[in-house]
């Protein structure tokens, strides 16, 4: 496999970029709509998968499904706590973990789809109230991740997470 193929199966909807600061303000309903209805999309594309189908790497040396939607629901739920300390604490320094490392523990390799599809569905329906009310200043309070050494606002964070998720839903559409 070429390194254009395998760059294509790695990031199906393209590598994220972040939108210019001055389009936040009309993105923000897209976003949350777009985070709102992914547990949606997420079940309607995988109820009639098979377990062994789960069992099914999405694309060569990558991780099963099943650790895939596992991630998801780690990642998302990180980053909805991360969005309350931004907006309980002032430029709160989050911490990191180790996705691969969580992606290969057993509750993802082992715990049926269904945990993590429904940790998304309830993670996804506080996040989407969460944001809907938030205000134009609390949109840009901000957390640091020590990784980066940059404040992250939630408007970046949104963005990134939003685009998280139509990545990985990408992965699955291509299974």
């Amino acid at each position: 496999m070429d390194n254009e193929a395998l760059e294509k199966m790695k990031f199906p909807i393209g590598r994220f970029q972040m939108p210019k600061q001055e389009d936040h303000q009309g993105l923000r309903s897209s976003w949350i709509e777009s985070l709102s209805k992914l547990p949606h999309h997420l079940r309607e594309l995988t109820f009639d998968w098979t377990l062994e189908k789960w069992k099914t790497p999405y694309r060569p040396g990558g991780w099963t499904a099943l650790q895939l939607i596992h991630h998801v629901s780690d990642s998302h739920s990180q980053a909805l706590m991360r969005v309350k300390l931004a907006l309980t604490e002032n430029h709160p320094t989050i911490k990191p973990y180790h996705q691969q490392k969580w992606g290969d523990l057993s509750d993802s390799l082992l715990a049926h789809p269904e945990t993590a599809l429904s940790i998304i569905d309830g993670v996804h329906t506080k996040w989407s109230i969460l944001l809907e009310n938030l205000n134009t200043e609390e949109w840009d309070r901000t957390f640091i991740h020590p990784e980066h050494k940059e404040p992250f606002s939630l408007n970046s964070a949104t963005a990134l997470y939003v685009w998280h998720g139509e990545h990985h839903f990408a992965h699955l559409q291509n299974m």
